[in-house]
């Protein structure tokens, strides 16, 4: 796919302006992106376009990724499939894809009977992706994910904490420094895989009669480190929803599927767990002003459930 040049700022955007659709439902509408349920020529389809110049370079970054998705999908053992982009515009801003009629495995609120319920099919597809062998992109920014070097994904973190020094001041600081620390000197352990960015029960779609539908790859990337899907939703569904228990019998399910012993990763997934947990400070401590970072109010209950794991990462305590 070739890249088109970017305007200097979209313009509002009208469905109807693409040749063969026709509106059927909004179904988001947001300060980045707004979505629809249409038709295109007759056929059901799912339209997607950005609001911004940002949003628009996180757009073809999710083309990108859904491409790349698309790809793994056709192995015969993918536990998986992908919406089929039908027609996009990187220049106006907007794709089409194939409409999903199905049901997300969790909206996000989740609880012990929603995670159960989602974890054979997540196990099933973090494992596939773990082994899988993703051919180089031939477009797409991929800006996404794990800074290249340990200097970067530093400056990256502390950037975001600075940028709110009265909310950060509610966080214990020589734990935070700790933690950075801790990330840095284990940099080197960290290995660049690809992986979907967000890959949790909300964007894995049930469908009848089909595997499963993975959805939304704005965040996809080259460079998140081994093991990020997974410390990823643990982590959320611990700190976020204080399922700590069952986040550490995912990790433990997970190794037991890829037949890999979880100590001999140890300080890999620390180091993973850290990132996370400091990412998640920041936005903890940027939730005012920020109303997309999570469905629920966020509180001092989950600060001290994120120095928890800091103190977990900084220990010589397993992480499961």
């Amino acid at each position: 796919m070739k890249d088109e040049p970017l305007l200097v700022e979209p313009e509002p955007f009208r469905p109807e302006r693409i040749s063969g659709v026709e509106v059927l439902a909004p179904i988001t509408d947001d300060e980045r992106f707004a979505t629809w349920h249409i038709k295109l020529n007759g056929q059901e389809a799912f339209l997607k376009a950005s609001k911004t110049n940002d949003s628009r370079q996180r757009l073809v970054n999710e083309i990108w990724g859904n491409t790349t998705m698309a790809q793994l999908a056709e192995a015969d053992d993918a536990p998986f499939r992908v919406p089929r982009i039908m027609v996009n515009s990187i220049r106006e801003g907007w794709f089409i894809t194939e409409f999903i009629d199905g049901q997300a495995l969790s909206p996000g609120d989740y609880s012990v009977a929603t995670v159960q319920a989602a974890e054979p099919v997540l196990l099933e597809i973090y494992a596939f992706m773990d082994q899988a062998i993703v051919p180089e992109p031939s477009y797409g920014p991929v800006r996404f994910g794990s800074s290249k070097t340990a200097d970067d994904l530093e400056q990256k973190i502390r950037g975001k904490f600075d940028s709110i020094p009265q909310a950060m001041a509610q966080f214990d600081s020589g734990l935070i420094d700790d933690a950075l620390k801790y990330v840095t000197d284990n940099y080197d352990r960290l290995k660049p895989a690809f992986a979907h960015g967000d890959l949790t029960p909300k964007h894995v779609m049930a469908a009848e009669e089909s595997q499963p539908y993975i959805i939304d790859f704005e965040s996809a990337s080259l460079y998140w480190p081994r093991f990020y899907e997974l410390i990823n939703y643990t982590t959320k569904i611990n700190i976020v929803h204080g399922l700590g228990a069952e986040s550490g019998q995912f990790i433990t399910r997970f190794f037991e599927r890829i037949e890999e012993s979880v100590e001999e990763h140890s300080a890999e997934l620390k180091a993973v767990a850290a990132i996370r947990a400091l990412l998640i400070v920041h936005e903890l401590a940027a939730r005012p002003t920020n109303q997309r970072i999570y469905d629920t109010q966020l509180s001092q209950e989950h600060r001290g459930r994120v120095e928890e794991v800091l103190r977990l990462c900084l220990s010589d305590k397993p992480l499961v």
